[in-house]
């Protein structure tokens, strides 16, 4: 398709007097469409950049109405990815404080039963004082 309008292009050019007639404008030619005021076109042609104007008018409204939606929607997006990271990043907190408290409920645990077992070896080793109601633990 590109080949063919190029070819058709170029044909034009040469039967209108060639590439350097187009390249070689003089400075003060005028385009024909701008030395042409609009007061004397044609009424089909003022028609026609009416229709133009109004069809381009509509399909610029068109495309800013696209636009802000998809603006809203992209704000609206990152507004949840941000709530969301928010949300996740304070799951994350807690989970790490419950396995904080759990480590020291763990330890505290750990050292209750060490001091437990070494009260029931002392016990059983000869320390009566250590076995009974002024043991730790004990009830």
């Amino acid at each position: 398709m590109k080949t063919r309008l190029l070819v058709f292009c170029a044909g034009a050019m040469i039967a209108a007097g060639g590439f350097g007639s187009v390249f070689a404008a003089q400075p003060d030619e005028k385009p024909a469409a701008a030395a042409t005021p609009v007061a004397a076109q044609p009424p089909a042609l003022r028609d026609a950049d009416r229709t133009t104007a109004a069809l381009n008018a509509a399909v610029t409204k068109r495309n800013d109405e696209v636009r802000a939606r998809n603006d809203k929607a992209k704000a609206d997006f990152e507004a949840e990815q941000a709530a969301y990271k928010a949300a996740q990043a304070a799951y994350e907190a807690q989970v790490r404080a419950t396995k904080a408290a759990a480590a020291k409920a763990q330890r505290e645990h750990a050292k209750n039963m060490a001091e437990w077992e070494a009260q029931v070896a002392a016990c059983k080793a000869g320390d009566y004082a250590r076995c009974g109601a002024g043991a730790a633990g004990s009830k």
